[in-house]
C-alpha cells in the first residue's frame, strides 16, 4: 500500500499537528509563527480520530486527502462545464485528474499541496457566479457571492499564503467593471460591485489580520507564517550572484527538470539550480546579517535585505524570475516526496520512458491551454477596441 512519509516538511507539518492535538492552539501561537494553519490542523483531526478508533492516523489522513481529490474532481467538472468545455474532453480531463501521479500522490504525500487543490476551482467557480449576478442580481444576493468568495479566498490563504495575493489579484476585474459602470452611469451595477467587494474584503482583511494578531500577541510577530521573508532573501541573494552563460544555460536546462539538466551538467551544478539551494544560502547568510537586529524587526530587515540585493543587479533577478517561472508547465512527475509507493508502482513510475514522455505530453498540453487562453484573452480586447 502507498504510504506517508513524515521526513523534512513532512515531519514538520506532523510535529504541528500534533502540537494542536495535545498542546492546543494556545501553544501552536505561542511557539510560532509556523507554517499556515490548514493543514496542521486536518492532521490534528484525524490524530484525534484515529486514536478514537486505535488506528494510525495516517488512514484518517489519506482518507481526508482522498476526499479531497474528489471535491476537485467534482468542481473541475463544474468548471469544465461553465466553460462549454466537449463532453468527451470533460471525461479526459476528470480521468486525468483522477490518474495524474502528481495529483494523486499528493493525496498520499503528508504534505499541504492536496489540501489547497480544491479551493482553486470553488474560487473561480465562485468569482464567476458573482460576475454573472452583478448586472441583475439583488443586493443581498452579490454580497452573498463576496462572503462565499472571501471565505473561499481566507480558507485557501491559510492553506498556502500566497493565494492571499492571487485573491487581490482576481479583484482586478471587478475594479474595471466599477469604473466601466461609473462612465456609463449605470448605478445599480455599480452599487453591486462595491456591495461584492466589501463583503469579500471584510471577510478577508479581518480573517488575515485577526490571524496576524493572534501571533503578535502570543510570540511578538505580526507575520501569516514563519517563511516567506526568508525565501525571498534566498531568492533574491541567489538571483543577485554573478551570472555567467553557464551558469545562465544550467538553470535553462533546469526548467523541464533535474533529469535534463544532469543531461549536460554536474550534479553540484544542477543541485545549484534547485529550489533548495535557496534555503541554504538564507540560512547561511542572514545569521550575520541579522546580528544586532531585534527580534521584533528581524522579519521587517529581511525584506529591506531582499529589496537591497535586488537592487543590486534588477535585471538578473527578472531573468531568473522568468527562468524559474516557467518550471509551472512542467508540473507533472512521478517522482514525488514524502510518499512510498508499492513496489510495482514505484518501478512503473521509475520506468524512463513513461517518466519523461508523460511529462513531456502534459507540459506541451499545459503550454498549449495557456497560450490558447492568451490568445482568447487578446483577441476580446481587439474585439472591444
Amino acid at each position: 500500500a502507498t504510504e506517508m512519509l513524515a521526513k523534512f516538511d513532512a515531519y514538520a507539518y506532523e510535529w504541528l499537528g500534533k502540537m494542536i492535538y495535545e498542546k492546543g492552539w494556545g501553544e501552536f501561537f505561542r511557539s510560532g509563527p509556523h507554517r499556515e494553519p490548514f493543514y496542521p490542523f486536518m492532521i490534528s483531526l484525524a490524530m484525534g480520530i484515529g486514536d478514537s478508533l486505535s488506528i494510525s492516523y495516517h488512514w484518517i489522513q489519506k482518507l481526508f486527502q482522498v476526499l479531497f481529490l474528489l471535491a476537485s474532481q467534482i468542481l473541475t467538472l463544474q468548471l469544465l462545464r461553465e466553460l462549454r468545455i466537449r463532453g468527451s474532453l470533460q471525461c479526459l480531463t476528470l480521468l486525468y485528474v483522477g490518474f495524474s501521479p502528481s495529483i494523486v500522490g499528493s493525496s498520499f504525500s503528508l504534505f499541504s499541496e492536496i489540501s489547497s487543490l480544491p479551493f482553486v476551482p470553488a474560487r473561480i467557480l465562485a468569482a464567476v457566479a458573482s460576475w454573472k449576478s452583478i448586472p441583475g442580481a439583488s443586493l443581498a444576493k452579490v454580497m452573498g457571492w463576496g462572503v462565499a468568495s472571501g471565505a473561499l479566498a481566507l480558507l485557501a490563504t491559510m492553506t498556502r499564503g500566497i493565494f492571499q495575493h492571487v485573491f487581490y489579484v482576481s479583484l482586478i476585474p471587478f475594479l474595471f467593471l466599477l469604473v466601466s459602470a461609473w462612465r456609463a452611469k449605470t448605478g445599480k451595477v455599480a452599487l453591486n460591485i462595491l456591495a461584492y467587494l466589501c463583503a469579500a474584503l471584510l471577510i478577508v482583511q479581518p480573517g488575515g489580520v485577526g490571524y496576524k494578531l493572534a501571533n503578535k500577541i502570543h510570540n511578538g510577530k505580526y507575520q501569516l507564517t514563519d517563511r516567506y521573508a526568508n525565501l525571498l532573501y534566498g531568492n533574491a541573494s541567489k538571483r543577485a550572484r554573478e551570472l555567467t552563460p553557464r551558469i545562465l544555460l544550467m538553470h535553462v536546462a533546469s526548467i523541464p527538470g533535474y533529469g535534463v539538466c544532469r543531461a549536460f551538467f554536474s550534479a553540484s551544478e544542477c543541485e545549484y539550480c534547485q529550489p533548495e539551494t535557496i534555503e541554504g544560502i538564507q540560512s547561511r547568510e542572514l545569521g550575520a546579517l541579522l546580528q544586532g537586529v531585534p527580534e521584533e524587526r528581524q522579519n521587517a530587515r529581511k525584506i529591506e535585505l531582499a529589496g537591497e540585493r535586488f537592487l543590486e543587479k534588477p535585471l538578473h533577478y527578472l531573468l531568473f524570475m522568468l527562468i524559474e517561472s516557467a518550471r509551472m508547465f512542467f508540473w507533472e512527475s512521478t517522482q514525488l516526496a514524502f510518499v512510498q509507493y508499492p513496489a510495482w508502482l514505484k518501478s512503473l513510475f521509475d520506468f524512463g520512458p513513461l517518466r519523461n514522455g508523460l511529462r513531456l505530453v502534459v507540459s506541451a498540453l499545459t503550454f498549449a491551454g495557456v497560450a490558447y487562453l492568451a490568445s482568447c484573452v487578446l483577441g476580446s480586447l481587439r474585439e472591444r477596441r
